[in-house]
């Protein structure tokens, strides 16, 4: 694959208004399997009216719970995002690591819990 930056106009991907969940999951779609090859990309925000959390979530915080370690966002370039929707984009990337990172320690401690089942099981 060639490791030079693929760029997304987000005009281009959703129109002027990056605001739906769906968007949101067909965008992530397309970004998913770049990261996870590894390959950089920038996210180009220009001309574009209004940013969702929704829209947010759904193409970037869920990316959070598909990777081992926060590594990819060294990936992913932002460009052409005011002010206010980029300190939006940080509260979606900080709710989605919190998130993720709750979900974790979670089933760390499921499966302690069945592994020392199982262990009692064997010793009855």
């Amino acid at each position: 694959m060639d490791k030079s930056i693929i760029t997304f106009q987000m005009e281009k991907v959703c129109g002027p208004h990056c605001v739906g969940i769906e968007e949101g999951e067909s965008f992530f779609k397309q970004i998913y399997p770049l990261l996870k090859a590894s390959q950089e990309v920038c996210l180009d925000f220009a001309n574009i009216l209004t940013i969702t959390s929704s829209f947010l979530n759904a193409a970037i915080g869920k990316l959070f719970g598909q990777f081992e370690d926060d590594s990819f966002e060294k990936l992913i370039i932002y460009r052409n995002l005011d002010e206010s929707d980029m300190q939006l984009l940080k509260l979606v990337i900080s709710n989605a690591k919190e998130h993720f990172k709750k979900n974790q320690s979670g089933k760390e401690i499921e499966n302690k819990i069945v592994e020392r089942s199982i262990e009692e099981q064997k010793n009855e």
